[in-house]
């Protein structure tokens, strides 16, 4: 592909095709990993106090401009960014 770039070519549409699947594939499995590595640690066990209670215990997923995701007993929470008041590492209090 980098050699057609080189040549100042097109690839064709075999070579698109080609690329696509080796990025779409390549997305699934670093996805994959990332979720497996995510679930299976308690590196990311938090203890998290919102305006509305306490979630102890619940892994951190992603935090986003405006909700946060946790994990709990295989259940997701969103909860509102602007909402946490707290966290803490469970366990190190």
């Amino acid at each position: 592909m980098f050699v057609l770039v080189k040549a100042g070519k097109w690839p064709d549409a075999a070579q698109v095709m080609y690329a696509m699947v080796v990025v779409i594939t390549s997305t699934v499995c670093f996805g994959q990993w990332l979720a497996y590595s995510v679930s299976e640690t308690s590196e990311f066990d938090q203890d998290v106090q919102f305006k509305n209670g306490t979630l102890t215990d619940a892994k951190l997923v992603i935090v986003m401009t405006r909700h946060t995701i946790f994990q709990k007993d295989s259940v997701l929470y969103a909860i509102p960014t602007a909402d946490i008041e707290q966290f803490k590492t469970a366990g190190k209090h």
